[in-house]
């Protein structure tokens, strides 16, 4: 017969619940982790697992901010190949029609559905499909040269592995930082045509640009660590 079971992947062991248990608790959309995070945080109790990219049954552990891919227990005793479905809001693996992955989760005990989703569709998994109260709307098509990752819950050029490849930036605009030899020199990070990027500017009048304090200060109050080569 069918395993009456969701088996909860939080913890380093495999646990078994009762089928009947109510999950139905309010799951917000900024809880489930889209990413492996680090430093881990609880990480002597606590495991933080992210959907796969494109298949159901396919999950990653997260240790020290990289996902170790895993597989969802089989499903039917005596069916070698029919398996849970990972569950990204509540990282565990579950019923098929529950993990709102291969179709669209179905509505709570209490006649709730769960947040608005994500899922690959299943005739194209670059596509995808907008999940909203039980119903599926779409496909979707991502933009040339991306396709749908389910971890990320977005369209990236590069899924696998559960990357979401988002870019990190050069810089923080605003910033700045002392110029590589000279005291009275800076950088300041600065956005041109919607990129980031270090300008150089100067402090007039012989003053320094102080690393700490991030401003053109009088020399004595500057602490440049350059002043051998003024």
């Amino acid at each position: 017969g069918i395993y009456v079971a969701i088996v909860f992947l939080a913890a380093s062991t495999v646990s078994v619940v009762n089928s009947d248990q109510d999950f139905s608790e309010e799951v917000f959309l900024d809880d489930i982790p889209i990413v492996c995070p680090l430093p881990q945080p609880n990480w002597r109790n606590t495991t933080t697992n992210i959907p796969h990219e494109n298949n159901c049954v396919l999950f990653y552990k997260c240790k020290l901010g990289q996902g170790i891919e895993q597989i969802c227990p089989l499903m039917i005793e005596g069916d070698p190949e029919s398996r849970l479905h990972y569950n990204r809001r509540l990282q565990v693996c579950d019923w098929p029609w529950q993990a709102g992955c291969a179709s669209c989760p179905i509505q709570y005990p209490n006649g709730t559905f769960p947040p608005p989703e994500k899922i690959n569709n299943p005739a194209n998994d670059c596509e995808y499909l907008q999940c909203e109260n039980g119903h599926a709307l779409g496909p979707f098509r991502c933009p040339t040269g991306t396709c749908f990752s389910r971890t990320c819950q977005e369209c990236v050029r590069d899924r696998n592995n559960g990357k979401c490849n988002w870019e990190i930036p050069i810089c923080i605009e605003g910033d700045r930082r002392l110029h590589d030899c000279y005291c009275n020199f800076y950088e300041e990070c600065t956005r041109i045509n919607g990129q980031l990027h270090w300008i150089q500017h100067v402090c007039e009048g012989g003053i320094h640009f102080s690393p700490t304090q991030k401003r053109c200060m009088l020399p004595n109050e500057a602490n440049c660590p350059h002043i051998r080569h003024l």
